[in-house]
């Protein structure tokens, strides 16, 4: 969230900085935002993937012949049964021999790809009463995508939202791994992440700071494609 004087101002306006943003903090103010924002859907837990990736090909053949028309809860089900790499919220639940064959293709300079899957619920527990009775009928939801990598660079093809038109991550230069342990009284003890940048210099501090920063300066680019936050 940015406060600007541009009312009009798109996401992409302010970080190509064609708009104005005020940068000095206040503690009087909190901001939250929910990364996954699904206010705008008209389907409410179903599927978000087109049929078919037109810019890839055959490299969707794991998604080619799900059925569209089930819940989001029912493609989570079915994708676990098939090789694609299955993540529910930042947790791997299925494809981890699928990943890891991906990954020793991409340290050895071998085009491949890999098949993706994030599915989302709403946890009554971890957010505002308000805020769940305004998202719950938009949840489960589950997104479908494709890490393309052509033995120099990496795409990462999708859809960002509900209702969202296909869109490429653009090209990336590394695919970088970054795990550790998490700060005592964490849900969870570790994580592995794999982060597609285009400086291979970015610690995860670095990263984390640019996602969750309000100041522009601090902002790289970069997409995480792999969460995993585990005991």
């Amino acid at each position: 969230c940015y406060l600007t004087d541009d009312d009009a101002a798109s996401y992409d306006d302010i970080n190509d900085g064609r708009a104005g943003i005020y940068e000095q903090r206040d503690d009087r103010f909190i901001v939250f935002f929910n990364v996954f924002n699904s206010r705008n859907s008209t389907y409410p837990g179903r599927i978000i993937y087109p049929p078919v990736f037109e810019a890839q090909g055959s490299v969707t053949e794991q998604f080619d012949d799900l059925d569209l028309s089930l819940s989001a809860d029912k493609i989570f089900e079915e994708v676990k049964r098939r090789p694609v790499v299955v993540f529910d919220g930042v947790t791997l639940v299925s494809g981890g021999d699928v990943w890891n064959a991906f990954y020793a293709d991409v340290l050895d300079g071998i085009p491949a790809y890999v098949p993706i899957a994030n599915y989302y619920t709403l946890d009554k527990d971890r957010v505002s009463e308000e805020l769940y009775e305004a998202e719950k009928d938009n949840y489960p939801q589950i997104f479908l995508s494709v890490l393309h990598f052509d033995g120099v660079e990496f795409e990462l093809i999708g859809q960002d939202d509900v209702g969202g038109s296909l869109r490429s991550s653009g090209s990336f230069k590394y695919l970088k791994k970054f795990e550790g342990d998490l700060p005592s009284g964490a849900v969870y003890k570790r994580y592995t992440e794999y982060v597609l940048v285009d400086d291979d210099t970015l610690t995860h501090e670095e990263i984390m700071k640019s996602f969750y920063s309000s100041n522009i300066r601090d902002n790289v680019r970069s997409r995480t494609v792999y969460s995993d936050y585990h005991d």
